[in-house]
């Protein structure tokens, strides 16, 4: 995964700033933790808003800022 994230880095669909390795190692938690939790019986509506923070923390892009 952290080739994907440094190949969308090379190409601009991720910032400069943007960390391949770290972006990996989030998603991979964040995916994780999600099942986890699911696995432990919590809402839908809760895992989606656990998605919907994570990605709200997803690196932006400069052009749309």
């Amino acid at each position: 995964m952290p080739a994907r994230f440094q190949q969308a880095k090379n190409e601009g669909d991720l910032s400069e700033s943007a960390q391949p390795d770290v972006l990996a190692a989030f998603m991979i938690t964040v995916t994780q933790g999600i099942a986890v939790q699911a696995k432990a019986g919590a809402k839908r509506e809760l895992l989606e808003a656990v998605a919907e923070q994570a990605m709200a923390c997803w690196p932006a892009d400069p052009a749309l800022s």
